[in-house]
């Protein structure tokens, strides 16, 4: 007996059942495997045109409110989806228009085949492709452009009197101004905000009334506001400050119980806990109503930073040699906000200890006591120096983006230049001015920074050395295009040494030019006066001008070009005796979180025989100014 004659009828159904199943699925598998191969769909190309009286304002206006417009480089399957959002537009678009004080307009809309290019037989066959391109056109009339009517600003509600509300000009709205709806929301926002600064927190909108009179073209206004009850400052409490003295805390803010609300004085407050760097995020927590008091309650809800942070540099210059850099910082070490950091630099020409000891708010607000320490050896061209140094000083801010700085420092130094060494011990008297409108630390693309520092030297060693030293430099940055991805920086740096002659000034305390942060193309220290050996001696006086243009090709590339020019001079009047040096390069740039990393390739443009290399390449951490 076989195997098939031994097996029962329904056992012979089940196998054959199951070949059957096996085989559907197999040709299920090959149908995919094709379906896959197949591209998709490419959909109907289209393009949107407006059609009519359009204004430039108004043009612009419906490319934003326009989906269909947006959803160019989407095209849709079949002409049913292009359908359905032009029928969409046109709300999108009446919208617009009434946005505008367009309230009578009207739209109209309509598809045409995109104009044939081809031969008679492709534009026959192109005039039969379900997936041929489009023109969908919207015909607008937009009618007369309603204006305001004698716009009016109202106070409603209980306690309403001792409210000083600002006039329909002061918001923006001006009587027979064209209508728009996003000067009215603006002139909402201002009101609010003009209100709530006169102590009422809980001041709010209030019902708008708008009537259109289509005989006279005009919109009837009248804005009201909701004042609510002025109100003091309740309990002040904080969150997330664990580890965090709350009376420094306390002593940064410019608000204070039972004082009347400001929401000018709350957000300054904000910032100056932010400014404090002990924070993350920094989140002011006001409730909808007042406490039981009449006062309004104020919660800062925080996230700490790590106290601690360390980190390590790397740069390489042609002209200085490879060198590497580490740093430490506990920027609470007392618990008060005091910042201890150190630092530590060692390269081919020189190595650096740095310690620095800040305390914020000292003696006053705003006010910080500023201790720095250094042990330096340099072997450079110039020079051969080894020193230790201290000083303290006072920071106080003078502005919302002003700080002026007022120490005392001392400096004991061994220093050689051709041949002769000579101990200077050099007490100094160092005043500074720092102003930063720009918009980022490390990679600004808008505003400036002005850097002015001045102080008077004496040497208590015998050497009768005594001079004043002063220095300023401004650096600017214009975006030249909206995305900023195109800036022009511009830096320019002058100094001046009150000196009789150089010899009276310590050589490792006199002006150099050249190198990566002064005239990139020329050697360090070598756009400066020289030796019979070419090698540098420094100056009395700096002038240095730089420019790039930083073009930011995406989120991780970018590239510059440069032009830098500088020298020291003899004379303590800059430019006299002298002309300046000048470099020329392009560099890249990688842009990181912590800043972008450079790499320039500069040369000179008058390369002097047997001093200039004919190149020189600069790799570092951050933008060169």
């Amino acid at each position: 007996m076989n195997l098939f004659e031994r097996l029962s009828t329904r056992t012979v159904f089940r196998l054959a059942l199951v070949c059957l199943l096996l085989a559907l699925g197999a040709c299920a598998e090959e149908a995919d495997d094709e379906l896959a191969m197949q591209e998709p769909d490419p959909g109907i190309p289209y393009t949107v045109e407006f059609q009519g009286p359009i204004d430039p304002e108004l043009s612009a206006m419906l490319d934003r409110a326009s989906d269909a417009k947006r959803g160019e480089e989407q095209p849709p399957v079949d002409e049913l989806v292009l359908t359905q959002r032009a029928l969409r537009d046109v709300g999108n678009l009446t919208r617009a228009m009434q946005s505008l004080g367009y309230y009578d307009g009207q739209v109209e809309w309509r598809l045409e085949d995109a104009p044939a290019d081809g031969t008679d037989v492709e534009n026959a066959a192109q005039a039969s492709d379900p997936l041929r391109p489009r023109e969908l056109i919207f015909t607008l009339q937009p009618g007369q452009r309603y204006r305001l009517n004698q716009p009016r600003i109202e106070a409603v509600g209980p306690d309403t009197s001792a409210v000083k509300l600002p006039s329909p000009e002061e918001l923006g709205l001006v009587d027979g101004a064209p209508v728009n709806a996003e000067a009215i929301l603006s002139a909402e926002q201002r009101l609010v905000d003009i209100v709530r600064r006169q102590s009422r927190p809980l001041v709010k909108i209030g019902q708008r009334s708008a009537e259109i009179d289509p005989t006279r073209g005009t919109l009837d206004l009248v804005l009201s506001v909701e004042p609510g009850p002025a109100a003091n400052f309740g309990a002040i409490t904080f969150t997330g400050i664990e580890g965090i003295d709350e009376g420094f805390l306390r002593a940064r803010l410019s608000i204070h119980e039972n004082e009347p609300y400001s929401p000018d004085a709350l957000e300054e407050s904000r910032r100056d806990l932010v400014d404090t760097q002990l924070f993350s995020t920094v989140r002011v927590i006001t409730p909808d109503q007042l406490d039981e008091t009449g006062r309004l309650p104020v919660q800062f809800v925080t996230s700490q930073r790590a106290p601690r942070s360390i980190a390590a540099g790397a740069s390489y210059r042609t002209d200085e040699g490879p060198g590497v850099s580490a740093s430490w910082e506990h920027r609470n070490y007392f618990g008060a906000g005091e910042r201890v950091a150190v630092s530590a630099l060692i390269s081919a020409e020189r190595y650096a200890l740095v310690g620095q000891f800040r305390k914020p708010d000292f003696l006053a607000r705003q006010q910080s006591l500023l201790i720095d320490s250094s042990i330096k050896h340099e072997d450079v061209e110039a020079y051969t120096s080894d020193s230790i140094q201290i000083g303290t000083a006072i920071e106080r801010r003078l502005g919302d983006r002003l700080t002026g700085t007022l120490g005392v420092s001392y400096r004991l130094s061994n220093v050689e230049q051709e041949g002769s060494r000579e101990t200077y011990g050099l007490v100094s008297f160092p005043a500074g001015l720092n102003w930063d409108t720009t918009d980022n630390f490390l990679d600004p693309t808008t505003g400036g920074r002005l850097v002015v520092n001045a102080g008077p030297y004496f040497d208590t060693l015998g050497s009768g050395a005594a001079f004043v030293k002063a220095q300023g430099t401004y650096s600017h940055y214009l975006s030249l295009t909206d995305d900023r991805r195109f800036v022009l920086a511009l830096r320019g740096s002058i100094g001046t040494i009150t000196a009789q002659n150089r010899d009276d000034v310590p050589p490792d305390e006199r002006f150099y030019a050249g190198g990566g942060g002064s005239v990139r193309g020329i050697g360090y220290q070598l756009a400066s006066p020289l030796d019979a050996d070419d090698d540098p001696l420094g100056g009395l006086s700096l002038v240095e001008v730089n420019s790039e243009i930083r073009w930011r090709i995406n989120e991780t590339f970018g590239l510059v070009a440069f032009i830098d020019a500088g020298s020291a001079f003899d004379d303590p009047v800059p430019l006299s005796g002298g002309e300046l040096q000048v470099g020329t390069g392009i560099g890249a740039r990688y842009y990181t979180p912590i800043g972008p990393v450079r790499l320039d390739v500069a040369v000179p443009v008058h390369r002097r025989s047997g001093i200039d290399d004919a190149f020189q390449v600069y790799v570092s951490i951050g933008q060169a100014f």
